[in-house]
């Protein structure tokens, strides 16, 4: 649970700092590239093999005006 929330809780604060940069620049992002190495380490086993698929669905949610690139190492 720890290291589930550690990580969208750390996509959340990017979300939040990303808006504050675009009000201070007055321009909008249109596309973002998250890197996410060994993003799964720590979840118990079976959060592992739904951890893809929790992933888009709260990047869709969170970046919902953005074009997002996932990559994963």
């Amino acid at each position: 649970e720890k290291a589930s929330l550690n990580l969208y809780s750390r996509l959340w604060d990017a979300k939040q700092q990303i808006e504050e940069d675009e009000k201070e620049k007055g321009y909008k992002y249109e596309f973002l590239y998250l890197l996410i190495d060994e993003g799964e380490t720590g979840f118990h086993p079976k959060w592992q093999k739904e951890y893809l698929k929790r992933l888009i669905d709260f990047v869709k949610v969170a970046f919902k005006d953005k074009k997002v690139q996932i990559i994963l190492g």
